[in-house]
């Protein structure tokens, strides 16, 4: 028998997530394809099929008929990630051009409150010109300012001025692609709304189902509110129990991050792994009859999707409530199949609904990991035989713990360049902590028709959470607790999964092949490694970086950076996504100093900035067009929408190389001023409309 034969689906999903892949790498190919072309390939296999029966001779086709069933199967494949691609769609918002007034808008999701606004996902229903309504489409983020005395709902429709804008990408060099993120997701737009920008148009177009489960899912969130007073604990809470994030503050996330343990923050397979376990001890008893194990199976599919739905339905709950819907059918049938083709057939199932969900970082790691712990967790755990029930749950948790951030690894590096050392430690807090916080919000809540009985669980759980947080609090302060700056890119990635493959073929088959093959891609792997670190020594960069709070300017020569910047960027969430991007990509050591009299000059409009040797003078005020300044020997002037003298102006004053305009410009000033140094013969560059400035290679 082949080796192949007992794994089907998986043979079936891996050619259709080719198929997803090939689709989004030559996006021209699926729709040039003709129709006759799978339908002769169908043809032609269901002939050999049929001629394979009757004459032996036909048999030895049968390696060529499997490779035909899969390039059909790539094909549909690619059809259907065009299927369901907005984007192509000729009314989508990307493709419209013009002059547009408004825009109609219906709020598909219950809306988030965030620190300055109302944050919400909408759908397009039409625009409007000087001729009247026309239909379109499209997903965007709304933003609502707070100050609005009506709230917005699901369902409420909005009648925005003119056309959301694109979302922009990346402005800085490393910087996290959230457009890219957001694209994936097919959001494409975002808009701003401002008091006098937008009107409500009616409210109430919700679907009935979804408006009674964004009603009960607000109903838990006000019970959770009344049993558990301290903030912090509540919002975890409320992330873990009902997946609202929305309450969390950057330091929780930080400390979570850090301490490797941010997933339990996310509603997702650990937390339906949980839910699932504590079915089976209440209600495992019924599949001692076959009309028993038919009722277990119908409660697990029941509280499997209520409580996924409750939640909000996410992808990364999506995707676990279909692996244990699989999970649940097997156990009441009794099927003993192979648990490589139940994950691959719940994988196919979910790509084949949303193709898109193949490119979502959490989908990759969610499999992978599982595919990691149903592997190697027997192998791990049965190392040790330990007679102790606690030190043997202890150990369970550190095997599962060990296989799954093994598996994950090379996707990790690939991703976030980053690793964190105690994930032992972490995992054995996080897991039993889990478990204890979801059961105890589940009692909350359903024990919320006896207030006092709630109110003493709360009271009680918020105990258990405060010292759980502040012990994964402490684990940030253990050094080196996160090993940072440790990006490999996605050809390497790839060959450490291969290396793996070959050491799995080695251990089971043992061939001395295989230890040839994994050595030859180690050192591929260290090569690529080797050569990347070569190009970032001979690297010479300057950076003008996107930053709306402040100036920051860097030197990257080698593995050694230096940041100029102003004292109001320490300690913004722009310091770190935004300025240090650049240098942590390229894993240099990064050093920061605050532009002060030791290198920069104030100036009565504006600084002299001497980073390093390099002559920029900073304008930040308007000048008076008499003013000299032929002593002036600059590199470069930075311009502030403050400064208010034109182009002409700063040429008459310095002759500079070139002009940059800052981040503070609109688009619209930042464009009339690029024009204008057109016009003039002058170098310019728009941070604003073009990014950060990037000098030298």
């Amino acid at each position: 028998m082949h080796a192949w034969a007992p794994y089907p689906f998986v043979r079936l999903t891996l050619a259709w997530i080719a198929g997803i892949l090939l689709a989004r790498l030559f996006p021209e190919v699926p729709g040039a394809l003709p129709l006759w072309v799978p339908g002769a390939g169908l043809l032609l296999l269901i002939t050999l099929q049929w001629l394979s029966r009757a004459s032996y001779y036909f048999r030895l086709w049968s390696p060529v008929m499997g490779m035909l069933s899969l390039l059909l199967i790539m094909i549909l494949a690619g059809w259907r990630y065009q299927e369901v691609d907005e984007s192509t769609a000729d009314r989508h918002l990307l493709h419209v051009s013009g002059v547009y007034r408004h825009t109609l808008v219906a709020v598909t999701e219950a809306p988030v409150q965030r620190e300055k606004s109302w944050r919400m996902l909408a759908r397009v229903q039409g625009i409007r010109d000087s001729t009247g309504w026309k239909e379109a489409e499209g997903k965007l983020l709304l933003y609502l300012p707070l100050a609005d005395s009506l709230l917005p709902q699901y369902g409420d429709r909005y009648v925005l001025q003119g056309l959301p804008e694109r979302v922009p990408g990346p402005m800085n060099p490393g910087e996290f692609d959230y457009a890219g993120y957001l694209a994936d997701q097919q959001i494409y737009h975002r808009y701003f709304a401002r008091a006098a920008t937008y009107h409500l148009f009616d409210r109430g177009n919700g679907t009935g189902w979804k408006e009674t489960l964004i009603a009960l899912r607000q109903h838990c969130e006000a019970l959770l509110d009344h049993a558990i007073r301290s903030p912090r604990e509540r919002a975890i809470l409320q992330a873990l129990v009902l997946g609202d994030k929305s309450s969390l503050d950057g330091d929780t996330r930080e400390d979570y991050a850090r301490a490797g343990a941010l997933h339990i923050l996310a509603v997702s397979g650990l937390h339906l792994g949980i839910f699932y376990t504590l079915l089976i001890l209440l209600f495992g008893g019924l599949q001692k009859s076959r009309a028993g194990s038919v009722v277990l199976l119908l409660i697990s599919l029941a509280a499997i999707w209520g409580y996924a739905l409750l939640t909000g339905l996410s992808p990364s709950v999506f995707r676990a409530a279909v692996m244990f819907s699989f999970i649940a059918l097997a156990r009441a049938v009794q099927l003993q199949g192979n648990i490589y083709n139940t994950l691959a057939l719940s994988a196919f199932l979910l790509l084949l609904i949303d193709p898109f969900l193949m490119l979502s970082v959490g989908f990759q790691l969610s499999y992978v990991a599982v595919l990691g712990i149903v592997y190697g967790f027997p192998r791990v755990y049965g190392v040790f035989s330990i007679k102790n029930r606690l030190l043997d749950y202890a150990w369970q948790i550190s095997a599962v713990s060990i296989v799954a951030q093994l598996a994950t690894l090379p996707l990790s590096l690939y991703y976030f360049g980053q690793f964190p050392t105690y994930f032992l430690l972490s995992n054995l807090l996080v897991i039993p902590a889990a478990t204890v916080m979801l059961c105890g919000g589940l009692l909350v809540l359903i024990s919320g028709f006896l207030p006092l009985l709630s109110e003493a669980l709360g009271w009680l759980l918020g105990w258990i959470m405060y010292g759980f947080n502040e012990a994964i609090a402490l684990l940030q302060y253990l050094p080196g607790n996160l090993l940072q700056g440790l990006y490999i890119d996605w050809k390497q990635s790839i060959l450490l999964y291969l290396t793996a493959l070959a050491v799995i073929l080695l251990l089971r088959r043992r061939r001395f092949r295989y230890a040839g093959y994994a050595f030859a891609m180690v050192a591929t792997v260290l090569v690529l490694q080797a050569w990347n670190w070569h190009a970032q020594e001979v690297k010479s960069q300057w950076i003008i970086h996107h930053s709306s709070k402040g100036l920051a300017i860097q030197h990257i020569r080698g593995h050694h950076s230096t940041i100029w910047l102003d004292s109001v960027l320490f300690g913004s969430t722009n310091l770190d996504y935004q300025v240090l991007a650049a240098g942590n990509r390229a894993n240099t050591e990064t050093h920061l100093r605050v532009l002060d009299s030791s290198n920069s000059r104030q100036w009565a409009y504006g600084r002299l900035l001497a980073p390093a040797g390099r002559q920029v003078l900073s304008l930040e005020k308007t000048f008076p067009k008499d003013i000299s300044s032929s002593e002036l020997k600059i590199d470069m002037v930075l311009l502030s929408k403050a400064c208010k003298n034109s182009i002409a102006d700063i040429r008459q004053m310095v002759q500079p190389e070139l002009i940059v305009l800052d981040a503070s410009h609109s688009r619209a000033f930042a464009e009339r001023r690029l024009e204008e140094a057109k016009q003039l013969g002058i170098p310019c560059y728009s941070i604003s409309l073009q990014g950060a400035l990037v000098i030298g290679e």
